[in-house]
This record gives structure tokens, sequence and C-alpha cells, in this order.
């Protein structure tokens, strides 16, 4: 098992897209070459930075709002008792990302650049479990994830989706799933 890819891994080398795109030259016009080869990669690296987030915060989001989910929260928060499994065959759902990179030269700003990530997640043999109106468990069978980079309608990267099997999301004490979930419930066994 492994935890949840991050958007730049679902995305892959964005410094690759944006040099066989010829990013520079359409994006910052007027720089010398060299200087947006410069531009370009810095602008890469702090692009993967930004999308250096697991989209675990999006699988929760996406996933918290399956029926079955829904019904076992309030199952489980108005009638204390065991958690319950939730087993989920597929689901899809969208998440968009909108990074900013402001671009400098010699100390001037000379470009403010907004991309847009639009992520498409499909997950595949899903179980859940909840507990007292809490998601405290979530593993993935498969993730399918998939994206596009794109700066002001410009597609810069579409990669082919990849697969992700046996993922994990790291859940803490669990995420609420109802508007009046319990806080940090014990254990089952030690409720009383």
């Amino acid at each position: 098992m492994s935890a949840p890819p991050t958007i730049a891994e679902v995305l892959g080398p964005t410094g690759d897209a944006l040099r066989d795109r010829g990013f520079a030259r359409r994006a910052l016009p007027g720089l010398v070459a060299a200087v947006g080869a410069i531009a370009e990669a810095r602008i890469a690296e702090v692009l993967q930075q930004q999308l250096s987030i697991g989209v675990g915060d999006a699988l929760v989001a996406g996933l918290s709002t399956a029926g079955a989910l829904a019904q076992a929260a309030r199952r489980t928060r108005d009638a204390p008792g065991p958690p319950e499994d939730v087993v989920l065959a597929e689901r899809s759902f969208p998440r968009t990302y909108e990074p900013v990179v402001d671009v400098l030269v010699d100390g001037q700003v000379v470009a403010t650049l907004e991309f847009t990530v639009e992520l498409a997640l499909t997950v595949r043999a899903a179980e859940a479990v909840v507990d007292a109106g809490r998601l405290t468990a979530l593993k993935i069978g498969a993730l399918v994830a998939g994206a596009t980079l794109s700066l002001q309608g410009w597609v810069l990267a579409t990669p082919q989706a990849r697969v992700f099997d046996g993922v994990v999301v790291p859940l803490g004490t669990g995420v609420p799933l109802t508007s009046s979930a319990t806080p940090s419930p014990a254990p089952w066994w030690q409720r009383t």
C-alpha cells in the first residue's frame, strides 16, 4: 500500500512540457533566449513545488459525497456502536487547482502566470471505515488519475492517465462526514 500521489506525480515532468511547447517564447515575449530558458526552468521548478501536494484531500472530498458514506455517517453518529465498513465499487470526480507563479527579472515582476490544473480522479474498489460520523480509514484498490496543465486556455500538458495501485489515505483521527460528527471519538469498544 502507498500514500496518495501528488498532483505533480499525476501530471509528470512540467519542465519537459514547458520546453516542448516553446513556453518561454510565447508566455514571456521580449526576453533574451538565454534568460527565457532560465526563467522556464525556474517556473517549472516552482510549479512542481506548488503541485507537490497529495491528492488525499481531493479523494476524501470526492468520496465523502457518496450516498453510502453519508448514510453510514448518519447511522454511526446517531446510534453509536461498532464502525461500519463501506465498499464503493467505482466513483469519478474532478478537481481544479490554480497555481500562480510570478516571474521576476532583475528584481522586477515581468509576468504573473496563472495556471490551471484539471485533475480527474477515478477510484476503483474503495474500502472506507466510518465511525461516529467520521471517515476514519480509506483504502483504495486502484486510483486512476489524469491531469491537464494549461495557462490561460493554452494547454501545456495532458499526460495519459496513470494508475496507482493500493493507495491508503492517512486520515489521522478521522474526517467529519456530517455537520455534527463527534470530535475524535474513543474506539467503539471503549464507549459506554
